[in-house]
């Protein structure tokens, strides 16, 4: 399987794996420069901006995908006959919709906890509130349950857990699997327009989310320190590093 990659320097193929994200495969085949910038001075251009949080927060892997602009290639997988292209400064518009153009809102879901997050605290919760026999509705934005630090091999790849921590994650996630909680991977929780009433995308559609209760468990992230060169493309934290390992 491959995808079309057109950088500054032309255009070529690159093969992928099942289950790999745009910046996995891009790493792979030793692309680093994903993105332009406006740094620098005449004569002294910005090399560009690549992969650097690995987890969706940084913004710096944003790429056009099949004509749409700022995708962030860590969250986005590779998918046979896409065509990729390196972001230019400042990134084409995205057209808003029509004045007037119909914007009905999904029916409303209920459930008794949402639980926003699919790491250790969300995938915890939510085997508590099954054991109290909840309705529960977990958003995880990653393929993968696990969060970063129980973080999964991606699926597809047919890869074992690397190590006892993994593999202690890879437990978690199936025995709230087996609770009979609701697990929706890659997907993502775009507004709340009230306590109770929360807008989320499942990957194909918006629903609207009216939970009785509502857990926040997104976790943490690096904080890299901004080190002379951080900014160049190859260099990225050590959690951007074990994931793509």
């Amino acid at each position: 399987m491959t995808f079309a990659w057109q950088g500054p320097d032309g255009a070529r193929d690159l093969a992928f794996q099942p289950g790999q994200t745009l910046a996995a495969a891009l790493t792979a085949a030793g692309i680093l420069a994903l993105r332009q910038t406006r740094c620098g001075s005449p004569g002294r251009e910005s090399p560009g901006r690549g992969i650097f949080c690995g987890m969706g927060v940084c913004q710096d892997c944003l790429v056009v995908v099949d004509g749409e602009p700022n995708r962030r290639a860590c969250m986005t997988k590779a998918r046979d006959g896409q065509a990729v292209a390196w972001q230019t400064y400042p990134a084409a518009a995205v057209e808003p919709p029509p004045a007037g153009a119909a914007s009905e809102m999904p029916p409303v879901e209920t459930c008794d906890l949402l639980i926003l997050g699919g790491g250790a605290g969300g995938l915890s919760a939510a085997l508590a509130a099954r054991r109290c026999g909840l309705d529960v509705l977990l958003l995880d934005e990653r393929a993968a349950a696990g969060g970063q630090y129980y973080k999964q091999p991606a699926p597809g790849l047919a890869a074992t857990p690397l190590d006892a921590q993994a593999r202690e994650g890879a437990a978690l996630v199936a025995a709230a699997e087996a609770s009979g909680a609701r697990i929706l991977r890659g997907a993502e929780a775009w507004g709340a327009f009230a306590a109770d009433r929360i807008a989320i995308f499942d990957g194909q559609r918006t629903r609207m989310i009216a939970p009785a209760a509502l857990i926040v468990a997104t976790g943490a992230q690096e904080a890299g320190l901004p080190l002379p060169g951080w900014t160049l493309p190859g260099v990225m934290t050590v959690g951007a590093a074990q994931t793509l390992w």
